[in-house]
């Protein structure tokens, strides 16, 4: 089957803080976010990116996540690991992988960390 996507210019911090409340429904997590006071723009399906970030918060299995901007980058960063073993119900990295392809954002993995790289530049 087919996946519609619908690429528009959406704030990012609306998408985040859906993508976060997605998360917090499946497990308790806390976050400490850094981003500027003003959101920039990105193109992106409003209704699928936020369940593939909120997917990512919870892939980290951790109590705490920091939320940083760094442009071009944004990290999801895990902290408190969690005891139990991680939702097996997610999507696997690989199909986050290519979701976040199809918005033009690169996804890396690192220990502790996703971290989140767009190839197109962004708008204020």
């Amino acid at each position: 089957g087919a996946l519609d996507i619908r690429l528009i210019s959406t704030e990012l911090h609306d998408l985040l803080e859906e993508s976060f409340h997605l998360a917090q429904q499946r497990q308790p997590l806390e976050a400490e976010v850094d981003l500027p006071a003003k959101s920039p723009l990105i193109s992106a399906d409003p209704f699928l990116l936020p369940r593939v970030l909120a997917h990512l918060l919870l892939e980290l299995n951790c109590q705490r996540v920091q939320i940083r901007l760094d442009r071009p980058c944004l990290q999801l960063i895990g902290e408190e690991p969690r005891p139990q073993p991680k939702d097996p119900t997610l999507l696997s990295l690989d199909g986050c992988r290519q979701l976040l392809q199809l918005h033009g954002i690169g996804l890396e993995r690192q220990p502790d960390r996703f971290v989140l790289r767009w190839e197109e530049p962004w708008k204020t």
